[in-house]
C-alpha cells in the first residue's frame, strides 16, 4: 500500500515524546507500506535536516518531501492508497486536496491529543479563553467527522471522541517507548522535570511547582534539588533558576542521564490532553513519578501502587517528601510503574496495533481513477495561476484582487 504521511515537520526523536512516537509509527508502516513523508515545513535544510532524513530512510521510509510549495508536485505525479495526518490542524488543509487527487482512498487523523479538551481544562487556570476552546472544538471535530479512522492516544480521549462522534471509527495508539533498566541505588533528593516549554501546560506547570509546592518540600527536606529540563524557557520559568535548590538544564538532548541521577520524576500539570510523554518516559525508566490526575492520564494505574497522584499543593508536596524519606518504597513504586508502562506502550505492543491501521481504514479496495488524478493536476495549475495573477493585482475571474 502507498501511503502519504503527513506531519508539520520531519520527525526529530530528540524533540518530545510525541515526535518519537510518529517515528516508531512511521518505522512500524514502511516495514510494510510504501510511505512517503511529506513536512509542510520546509526548515529541513543543512547537516541536522539532513542526517534526520537519513535516519528515516534508515528505517524504510521511501522518500522525504518539505515545503508547501511541493504538495501538487506530490500528489500529481503519483496516486496513494491512504493519507495519515499528524494534527487535526494539518488534516483541516490536506485532507481536501488530497481527496481530490485520490477520491476513493481513506484519510487517517492521528489526534496526538485532543486539543479542545487540553484548551478547556486550561480555562479553569486561565491558559485559555472561551472564545479559543469554542473555536477549536468547532474546527478539530470537524476534520475528525471528516476522517475515516482517528487514531487517539488515551483511553480518555477516545471515549470523548466517541462519545461525540459515536460514526467515526477510533483506534488507540499510546505513547511508544522500551524499557529501560534500573538499579536500586542512592540518588540523594534530587528531582527532575523535562518538558517543551513552548507548550503552555508544562510552563503553567512547572511555575505552580516552583511557587506553590517546592517551598514545602524544601522546608520539609532542605538539601532536596530540582534540575529543569528544556529549550528556551520563558521569563516564568526562567526565575525559578535564582530560586534555592531549583537549575535550569536549558534543552536536554537525552533524557536518560538526568532519569537515571534522579530520585523522582515529576509532571505537576494543572492541565493538558493524551498521554504524557515525561510521566512515560520516567516510567519506563523504572523512576517513581509524583503527577497530577491530568499527568496520569492514559496510564489506567492506581496512586500510591504505581505513582502518586496529588491535584493540590499540599498533597503534592507530601508524596514528594514521603519517597524522598523512603528510597527503597520509592524504588519498588518505580518498578511497578515500569512493568504497568511495559504492558501499554513496549514497541512490540504498540506496533502490532499499528500494523492494523491501515487495512481498518480501508473498507474496500481504492481505485483513483486517471480522469480524478487529471482534473486535480489542472485545478492545481489554475489555482496556482490565480495567486500569481493575484499578487500582480490584476482581474482573475471577474474580480480584482488587491495586492499582496
Amino acid at each position: 500500500m502507498k501511503i502519504l504521511f503527513v506531519n508539520p515537520d520531519v520527525p526529530r526523536p530528540d524533540h518530545d515524546a510525541a515526535e518519537r512516537r510518529m517515528l516508531e509509527i512511521l518505522e512500524a508502516l514502511s516495514k510494510q507500506h510504501d510511505v512517503t513523508v511529506y513536512s509542510t515545513n520546509p526548515e529541513q535544510a543543512g547537516a541536522r535536516g539532513a542526517f534526520i532524513r537519513d535516519n528515516l530512510k534508515q528505517k524504510g521510509v521511501r522518500e522525504i518531501v518539505a515545503g508547501h510549495w511541493n504538495l501538487g508536485r506530490v500528489l500529481s505525479r503519483s496516486r496513494f492508497d491512504l493519507l495519515f495526518c499528524e494534527y487535526w490542524h494539518v488534516a483541516e488543509d490536506m485532507v481536501t486536496p488530497f481527496r481530490r487527487a485520490n477520491p476513493n482512498s481513506p484519510v487517517i487523523v492521528d489526534s496526538v491529543d485532543l486539543h479542545f479538551v487540553r484548551e478547556e481544562a486550561g480555562i479553569k487556570v486561565g491558559c485559555a479563553t472561551v472564545e479559543s476552546a469554542a473555536e477549536i472544538r468547532r474546527r478539530e471535530l470537524a476534520v475528525y467527522r471528516d476522517a475515516d479512522l482517528v487514531v487517539n492516544v488515551t483511553p480518555e480521549d477516545d471515549g470523548i471522541l466517541r462519545s461525540l462522534l459515536p460514526s467515526t471509527p477510533t483506534v488507540i495508539v499510546p505513547i511508544i517507548v522500551p524499557t529501560q533498566p534500573r538499579l536500586a541505588a542512592d540518588r540523594g533528593r534530587l528531582l527532575f522535570f523535562v518538558g517543551n516549554l513552548a507548550h503552555q501546560p508544562n510552563v503553567d506547570g512547572i511555575v505552580w511547582f516552583g511557587r506553590e509546592i517546592w517551598p514545602l518540600i524544601r522546608q520539609a527536606s532542605p538539601e532536596a534539588r530540582l534540575e529543569i529540563g528544556g529549550r528556551n524557557p520563558p521569563a516564568g520559568v526562567s526565575l525559578l533558576g535564582e530560586i534555592p535548590g531549583i537549575s535550569l538544564l536549558g534543552w536536554v538532548p537525552d533524557t536518560a542521564i538526568c532519569l537515571e541521577r534522579a530520585a523522582i520524576s515529576i509532571a505537576p500539570l494543572r492541565f493538558g490532553g493524551g498521554m504524557k510523554g515525561k510521566v512515560t518516559e520516567a516510567l519506563a525508566h523504572g523512576v517513581p513519578v509524583v503527577t497530577t490526575s491530568f499527568g496520569a492520564q492514559g496510564f489506567s494505574g492506581r496512586t500510591g501502587e504505581h505513582f502518586h497522584i496529588a491535584d493540590e499543593p499540599a498533597e503534592f508536596a507530601k508524596a514528594v517528601i514521603t519517597l524522598l524519606q523512603n528510597p527503597g518504597e520509592a524504588h519498588e513504586m518505580g518498578l511497578r510503574g515500569q512493568a504497568l508502562v511495559a504492558q501499554l506502550c513496549s514497541p512490540e505492543a504498540v506496533g502490532r496495533v499499528v500494523a492494523k491501521i491501515p487495512l481498518e481504514a480501508t473498507l474496500k479496495k481504492p481505485s483513483t481513477s486517471t480522469a480524478a488524478r487529471f482534473r486535480f493536476q489542472v485545478g492545481a495549475v489554475v489555482e496556482l495561476l490565480g495567486r500569481r495573477l493575484a499578487r500582480q493585482g490584476r482581474t482573475w475571474m471577474g474580480l480584482e484582487r488587491p495586492r499582496e
